[in-house]
C-alpha cells in the first residue's frame, strides 16, 4: 500500500487517468447517495417525523443529552436559546421536517406561550436553523464534540453533555431511574471521572442495549439515535417471534 501511495500523485498526473478516476468517484458517490435514499425509504422508523414519534421514542432511544432536553421541555414548556438550538438541530438531523418542528415547539410551549407570541419570539429561530431565514445556511446537527464545547448550562438552562456538566450524584440518579444496573452505573461514572465523556456515553448505550450494534455512539447524538432505534426494533421483533412460536 505504501508503494501505491508513493506513486499516487504521479499516476494522477496523467490527465487521461485522472479523468477516469474522477468519473469513477462521481459514479460511486451517486450510487452511495441512491443507496442511502432507498434505505431511508425502507426504514422510515429510523426517523422522527412528528411530535408523536418524539413522545414515543425519547425515553427509549434518545442519547442522554437529548433525553434530558425533552424531559425539560415536557416539565417546563420552554427551552433557553442554546438548548433549543441543540435540540432543533438534532430533530432536523433525525428527519423531522420544518413544519413539524415548528408544530413540535409550538405545542410543547403552549402552556406558557400563545401562538402569536411563539411566532414572534421563537419561530424565526427555528426556521433559521432549517436554513429558511437569514443567510439560509443549512446548519448541521451538533456533534458530541460541539455539544461538549458549549458553555456549561445555568440552573435555568438545559444543553450540553450531561456526562461532562452533571456531578456524579445527579448523573447517577438519572441513569438509575432509566433502569441502568449498578455494575453499569459504576462503569459509566468511571469514564466520567476520567473526563472520557464519549466513552461514558458509549457505556451508557451498551448498558441500555446489551449486545446491540452501534455506529459512532459517543461521536454524534444522531448516530446514537439511529443505532438505538435499530436495537429497540430488533428487540421488539425478537419478542414478537418468541411470542408467536409460543402460540404454535
Amino acid at each position: 500500500l505504501q508503494k501505491i501511495y508513493n506513486h499516487y500523485d504521479d499516476v494522477l498526473g496523467d490527465n487521461r487517468i485522472r479523468t477516469i478516476v474522477t468519473e469513477f468517484e462521481k459514479q460511486r458517490e451517486a450510487e452511495f447517495l441512491s443507496m442511502n435514499a432507498q434505505r431511508s425509504e425502507l426504514n422510515p422508523e429510523n426517523k422522527l417525523n412528528n411530535i408523536k414519534d418524539v413522545d414515543f421514542y425519547y425515553n427509549k432511544t434518545f442519547p442522554l443529552c437529548m433525553y434530558l432536553i425533552q424531559k425539560h421541555i415536557n416539565e417546563n414548556a420552554h427551552l433557553m436559546h442554546l438548548g433549543r438550538l441543540q435540540y432543533s438541530l438534532f430533530l432536523k438531523g433525525a428527519g423531522m421536517p420544518l413544519d413539524e418542528a415548528l408544530n413540535f415547539f409550538k405545542t410543547k410551549y403552549e402552556r406558557r406561550t400563545n401562538a402569536a407570541a411563539f411566532e414572534k419570539q421563537y419561530a424565526y429561530n427555528i426556521r433559521h436553523t432549517y436554513g429558511q431565514e437569514g443567510k439560509r445556511h443549512d446548519y448541521e446537527p451538533y456533534s458530541c464534540r460541539k455539544i461538549m464545547s458549549l458553555n456549561n448550562p445555568s440552573s435555568s438552562e438545559c444543553h450540553g453533555c450531561p456526562f461532562k456538566t452533571y456531578d456524579d450524584d445527579r448523573l447517577k440518579q438519572i441513569i438509575i431511574n432509566l433502569g441502568i444496573k449498578d455494575v453499569d452505573v459504576a462503569k459509566i461514572l468511571e469514564k466520567k471521572r476520567n473526563n472520557e465523556f464519549p466513552l461514558a456515553c458509549l457505556r451508557f448505550y451498551e448498558a441500555r442495549y446489551p449486545g446491540a450494534d452501534y455506529e459512532k455512539v459517543g461521536i454524534h447524538p444522531n448516530k446514537f439515535l439511529e443505532s438505538a432505534m435499530k436495537a429497540v426494533r430488533k428487540q421488539t421483533e425478537g419478542k414478537s417471534k418468541t411470542s408467536n412460536q409460543g402460540k404454535k
